[in-house]
């Protein structure tokens, strides 16, 4: 679809520089590319659903959550998850009988949340339309009541709990990567710890141990991090250029 946009884009241009308005070969060329690059991932598609039936998965429940796109999941206790959405809100549902516990509403798209144990959410949030940068708002799980409302300069990508110490959080985008600590009696609003140095923004982060995490951008480049340095310690690279990597999981042993 991306391929398409651009293809009219250049059309438009070509058109307008053409004596007779007439559309160009190169336009029709790279419009056919766009249309096989879309059939040929539907295909991709179709052929992951078939192998995923015949190693013998299922669905078991299809929960009707969002009158738009589901950006993200995780998990939330035991058979509940929080889903995130364009609809501009948070849920948490029951996966055994699908039914909506609590709803958490943001300005705009919301693309991820995080449990902090069974009282609390976190939601990373994209500012009303036309707005630049976003917010971490805190919510409670019982109420659905706003606790705090953290304003960021750019939009977050996702939000985690540091594991090593659960009263800090991480967050990043396309304009940042920062650590935070969690309100206290002492101090009402986060506080930012640490800025990390990144190039292309963060799309997603996974933690290796209490001190090791790792990030990916949509770009053929893994980076791994110490939590108390702004750099990179090292950077993984695919071995194919067109490989885009956007989200990382870190599995146990």
């Amino acid at each position: 679809i991306p391929q398409l946009v651009v293809t009219f884009l250049i059309e438009e241009k070509i058109k307008s520089d053409h004596p007779e308005g007439q559309i160009s070969n190169a336009a029709l060329v790279n419009l056919l590319f766009a249309i096989f690059d879309i059939l040929h991932k539907l295909a991709q598609a179709y052929d992951l659903r078939k192998d995923v039936q015949n190693a013998g998965y299922a669905f078991k429940r299809t929960i009707k959550a969002h009158g738009f796109w589901v950006e993200s999941l995780s998990l939330s206790g035991v058979n509940q998850i929080l889903s995130s959405s364009f609809d501009t809100t948070a849920k948490l549902l029951d996966a055994v009988t699908g039914k909506c516990i609590q709803v958490f509403e943001c300005e705009s798209t919301v693309y991820g949340t995080v449990a902090l144990g069974t009282s609390k959410v976190l939601a990373a949030c994209k500012t009303a339309a036309f707005n630049n940068g976003g917010h971490i708002r805190m919510f409670d799980i019982a109420t659905g009541a706003l606790d705090y409302d953290l304003k960021l300069d750019f939009v977050p990508n996702f939000v985690c709990v540091y594991p090593a110490d659960s009263g800090s959080f991480f967050t990043g985008g396309d304009q940042g990567l920062q650590r935070w600590h969690m309100p206290t009696e002492s101090a009402s609003t986060p506080q930012l710890i640490s800025t990390y140095k990144v190039q292309g923004g963060v799309q997603s982060i996974a933690f290796l141990d209490n001190d090791t995490f790792v990030s990916c951008q949509g770009s053929s480049s893994v980076h791994v991090w110490h939590v108390n340095k702004e750099e990179p310690t090292h950077t993984i690279r695919a071995n194919e250029n067109d490989v885009q990597v956007w989200s990382v999981l870190a599995m146990s042993s």
